[in-house]
């Protein structure tokens, strides 16, 4: 079952970008995954989103082995990771790497 996070990330991008839920690893801490529910060979992009709740009130940290494991488990599938991060306050914020970054705004600018 997902969790608050993994669910608003669901409901706020999942069909614009075909997601679907899905329990991950460490889905015994109520961390989930949202990855794409078919690969779409005429995509130009597809993400996989790796959802962290963080305990503090302001940080959005995301640790350098975190993000690299779940950059590894998504690229394995062919998809560019969005790492979603929800501190304390309930502020969402998206990491991703700054390479990828300039594929999407490349691709969103082509259309």
């Amino acid at each position: 079952m997902p969790d608050p996070l993994e669910e608003y990330v669901e409901a706020e991008i999942g069909e614009l970008l075909n997601l679907r839920f899905t329990a991950g690893s460490g889905n015994a801490l109520g961390d989930g995954d949202l990855k794409p529910r078919a690969r779409d060979i005429h995509a130009d992009i597809q993400f996989g989103v790796e959802c962290k709740r963080r305990t503090t009130t302001k940080a959005h940290t995301v640790p350098w082995s975190e993000y690299q494991k779940a950059k590894k488990q998504v690229e394995k599938g062919g998809n560019t990771l969005l790492f979603v991060t929800q501190n304390a306050a309930r502020h969402r914020m998206v990491h991703m790497d700054f390479a990828d970054f300039k594929q999407l705004l490349l691709i969103l600018m082509e259309r």
